[in-house]
């Protein structure tokens, strides 16, 4: 595993550019709650990597910094609990420079006994849980289940989930050939310690059932190739965690934009706003990655199909004849498509269908404050302002 320590790949600067632009807006808002903030790293590694650069530990607490300096809400602070049971000593000497800056804690558990010790003492609180892992085994469905903790005052979690390293073990267990899967992870994670009769208890325990081997079994009978066996997998995946957090989406990170993902970033949450604003952060990383690819003929989703509909065609199909925020209904887009689309792209898409005569909008509050006018605007994730939306009885009517 140090091998990964010795430079950041571009996966990885990915990953951690999605961490810090989503963190830097949560810390902001979450500071106005008047409650603590806390930031629980089960998988910290060694917080830097050996040509210098920052890992996630050190990224974030830049961050906190930063966000607790512009902050005008006095007293109310950001604690990080960063975790690692094999780079503590490290992750301890690479933190040492904050120590005057901000309050936190260095533990060197395993991810069980840090999960037991932490989650059911973080009571009235904000928590902000990151898992990074390397591999999947520790990842049993039932620790991530708990991280929705009613205690806390907000819970939301983001998770590093390698999908390929669990069907390569899927495929391992069925004695099916791995080799296609192999080739995709560069470095190998440390799901190979697992004795192999108990490999089927372990891929259970994670994905929280068994609908893996029906996936598997179509891939083996060559119905699906391996990347779409990755993408059927994901779904059933995130469709569990459903279960537990009303709000849950992943983008895939690769090292190319073409290629199969190299792991999936999964957020999960039951605030509105949040996922709102993680959709838009997510959506800004897809399009950076596909600039700097630069070969695109077509518009893809991200998994790699090509966009059949537009931006307006996507928002009339989830508004209703009954009125419904504007959030809302970019939530449910969110939630089918991914984070497709930014807010930049969903206020297009509405002022079009306003302007067609395809729905009806009503502003909360009709005046603006400043000018006493009525509101021309499109707020979205907005404290003080909402708008609502629903289909014109034409329209209504023509669609069905």
């Amino acid at each position: 595993m140090d091998k990964f320590f010795e430079k950041k790949r571009s996966w990885s600067k990915y990953k951690d550019e999605l961490l810090v632009h989503y963190i830097t807006i949560y810390f902001q808002k979450l500071l106005m709650t008047g409650k603590t903030i806390c930031y629980v790293d089960f998988f910290s590694g060694k917080g830097k990597f050996q040509d210098g650069s920052k890992g996630s530990p050190m990224l974030v607490i830049d961050s906190a910094i930063e966000a607790m300096g512009k902050s005008r809400s006095l007293g109310n602070k950001i604690v990080g609990i960063f975790n690692d049971k094999e780079y503590e000593m490290e992750l301890a000497n690479n933190l040492k420079l904050y120590d005057e800056e901000i309050d936190y804690v260095v533990l060197d558990m395993d991810f069980e006994d840090a999960h037991s010790e932490i989650v059911n003492q973080l009571k009235n609180v904000n928590v902000f849980y990151y898992l990074d892992p390397f591999g999947v085994k520790n990842m049993k469905y039932k620790y991530i289940e708990l991280l929705n903790n009613e205690d806390a005052y907000t819970s939301e979690f983001l998770m590093n989930f390698n999908s390929i390293g669990f069907l390569r073990n899927a495929c391992r267990a069925f004695k099916i050939d791995e080799s296609e899967f192999e080739e995709i992870e560069e470095l190998h994670s440390d799901d190979d310690e697992f004795e192999e009769n108990k490999t089927k208890e372990w891929l259970k325990e994670v994905s929280n059932g068994v609908y893996y081997s029906t996936i598997i079994g179509e891939y083996y009978a060559g119905n699906i190739d391996f990347k779409q066996a990755e993408i059927q997998f994901v779904d059933k995946y995130v469709d569990e965690l459903k279960k537990v957090f009303k709000y849950v989406m992943n983008i895939p990170i690769r090292s190319k934009i073409t290629n199969c993902p190299k792991y999936r970033m999964i957020y999960g949450t039951n605030n509105l706003q949040g996922f709102l604003i993680m959709g838009d952060n997510m959506n800004k990383k897809w399009n950076l990655m596909k600039e700097e690819e630069q070969t695109f003929l077509f518009e893809f989703d991200l998994e790699n199909r090509i966009v059949e509909f537009s931006i307006d065609e996507v928002l009339l199909e989830n508004i209703k004849s009954f009125e419904l925020s504007f959030d809302f209904i970019i939530a449910f887009v969110y939630l089918k498509y991914g984070p497709l689309y930014s807010f930049k792209e969903f206020r297009a898409g509405i002022k079009k269908l306003f302007k067609e005569d395809k729905v009806i909008l009503r502003r909360e509050p009709y005046l603006t404050k400043k000018t006493k006018k009525p509101s021309k605007g499109y707020p979205i994730n907005q404290k003080d302002e909402k708008l609502w939306v629903k289909l014109k009885w034409d329209i209504l009517i023509e669609n069905h």
